[in-house]
């Protein structure tokens, strides 16, 4: 079945963490969306693409968080200076 915006909704109940939810809905309003709009994005995306919308795989280790969350906040993270210092770094993750 193809989905067709004017067909009726229906309610799905879930549970979530309240910690989870209450962190979710910060990103959603800073986006401008609401539980439900993010929910048909994702549900939107999963039938378009017939997979999850991102890689499941990818799940960043303590040190490659860390660097992320100093570069959200500006800091100098040291980038390399040529391609051969950043394959360095990599090999020694």
């Amino acid at each position: 079945m193809v989905y067709n915006r004017r067909m009726t909704t229906k309610t799905y109940p879930v549970r979530l963490e309240p910690d989870l939810l209450e962190q979710a809905n910060i990103v959603f309003k800073r986006l401008g969306l609401t539980k439900a709009d993010a929910i048909r994005v994702f549900l939107t995306r999963v039938v378009a693409e017939q997979a999850l919308p991102f890689d499941m795989n990818y799940i960043p280790n303590a040190k490659t968080r860390k660097v992320l969350d100093d570069a959200k906040q500006g800091k100098d993270i040291g980038a390399p200076q040529s391609f051969a210092d950043f394959a360095k770094e990599m090999r020694e993750l």
